[in-house]
């Protein structure tokens, strides 16, 4: 789709306002002639309309997933934690927000999967599990820790550890950071040390307790 309009006078975070995969061209309306012609704007815009997961930065979809998760987090009704528990669909606000939080884990969770598994070539497929690990990490230092545990369970399902020659590929420096990460999701102890990685943060964080779910904190 390709859309043209005067941008206001008074336009801030021009960047910001920019979808996925859409772009910016800009002309001045003191001239009359056109800037680029749309066929050519529209082949651009198809032959980068899918990037590979490989072609995007780790920390934008780390930032983005935050972003994503505490928008939808924020936007839940307190009530709705009560009615999650006793299932009040009927109530002045019910639980769609809360579920739609809690779903995104399973999303998230097969997302990864989905990557990994769609790509044939085994090295490539090591960069791919390398991203994920590194995209756990940041998300767990930007203390989203709903994403960076929805990824490595991800990355711990039966359909991605079975894949040997692949795990075979990967450097020792990511396995031991993967190795680190999953301390996360110990459970024993009633998940004792993601308790106390809550207990020693400084930050201000809020924590939400799902009983289908993990446990999941954000940063305010």
């Amino acid at each position: 789709m390709i859309k043209q309009k005067r941008l206001p006078d008074q336009l801030n975070n021009l960047a910001e306002r920019l979808p996925l995969n859409a772009r910016y061209y800009l002309k001045s309306n003191i001239l009359p002639e056109q800037f680029l012609n749309d066929s050519l704007v529209a082949d651009e815009l198809m032959n980068n309309a899918k990037p590979s997961f490989l072609q995007l930065d780790p920390l934008e979809i780390s930032a983005q997933l935050t972003l994503r998760d505490y928008c939808i987090f924020k936007s839940i009704e307190s009530s709705e934690y009560i009615d999650f528990l006793f299932r009040k669909v009927n109530s002045k606000y019910g639980y769609a927000k809360l579920q739609e939080f809690s779903d995104l884990s399973n999303e998230e969770m097969f997302w990864v999967i989905h990557e990994i598994l769609n790509e044939p070539n085994a090295v490539k497929r090591a960069k791919i599990i390398k991203n994920f690990i590194q995209i756990a990490h940041i998300c767990k230092e930007c203390k989203n820790f709903n994403s960076s545990m929805a990824i490595l369970s991800g990355l711990d399902h039966i359909t991605v550890t079975r894949l040997k020659d692949t795990w075979e590929k990967l450097a020792p420096k990511h396995r031991r950071l993967l190795d680190e990460l999953k301390t996360l999701l110990d459970p024993s102890h009633n998940m004792f040390k993601y308790r106390q990685l809550l207990k020693n943060e400084s930050s201000p964080i809020v924590i939400v307790l799902l009983y289908l779910t993990f446990s999941f904190s954000f940063i305010l």
